[in-house]
């Protein structure tokens, strides 16, 4: 309604006034219902923000892309991730995953990357 009130000020913004200055049958409108108010309303809405489909050519002709590629996926399998941590940085983190105990989640870690 304050959309409808902003473009047309001073004019009815009630739905049926707003559903025949958009030219929207609202016939079926007679018996009151939620879904059909709702239907209409986003009928309006679209008319009121200017976002009709201007027109619907499926005779377009488009360009398909092509199911090849010339993307190499060996490129970025199992590479190690960069690391910023310095040499004295993991031996640290090491000497602390040692006083965590033998259920670390840190061990669980290590044993599946060393098998």
């Amino acid at each position: 309604v304050s959309i409808a009130r902003e473009k047309f000020p001073g004019q009815s913004v009630s739905l049926d006034a707003l559903c025949k200055r958009f030219s929207i049958d609202n016939k079926e409108r007679e018996i009151h219902s939620a879904t059909i108010d709702t239907e209409l309303l986003a009928r309006v809405y679209i008319e009121l923000m200017d976002a009709r489909e201007l027109s619907l050519d499926l005779n377009v002709k488009t360009q398909h892309a092509s199911s090849e590629s010339n993307f190499d996926i060996q490129k970025i399998q199992n590479r190690e991730p960069a690391t910023r941590l310095t040499d004295d940085d993991k031996e640290l983190h090491k000497v602390f995953v040692e006083t965590l105990g033998e259920n670390a989640i840190w061990k669980k870690k290590e044993q599946f990357n060393n098998e």
